[in-house]
């Protein structure tokens, strides 16, 4: 954890994806569940945080791939609109 925390640092980077339970909790804490934050934008200690669940969660349920794939679209309407904002659009 020591070392994520330094490399979000240093990158410092607009958002980060985590991609299952153990990144989410890592960030935002051991109570923190991809069932019940996942395609939410999440904030903490100034850093934006995009939970989705593993992608290897998909071949253990199928049943996911439509939540998945939501996740992904929501997360790539919202870059979308930011890097619009940014290039003043």
């Amino acid at each position: 954890l020591p070392w994520l925390l330094k490399e979000i640092a240093l990158v410092n980077p607009a958002c980060v994806i985590t991609l299952g339970n153990v990144p989410l909790k890592a960030l935002m804490g051991r109570q923190a569940s991809v069932g019940d934050m996942h395609g939410a934008f999440l904030l903490r200690d100034g850093l934006t945080i995009y939970p989705m669940y593993h992608p290897a969660s998909l071949i253990y349920n199928p049943g996911l791939k439509e939540v998945y794939s939501r996740d992904i679209a929501t997360f790539a309407c919202r870059y979308r609109e930011e890097t619009e904002k940014e290039r003043g659009k």
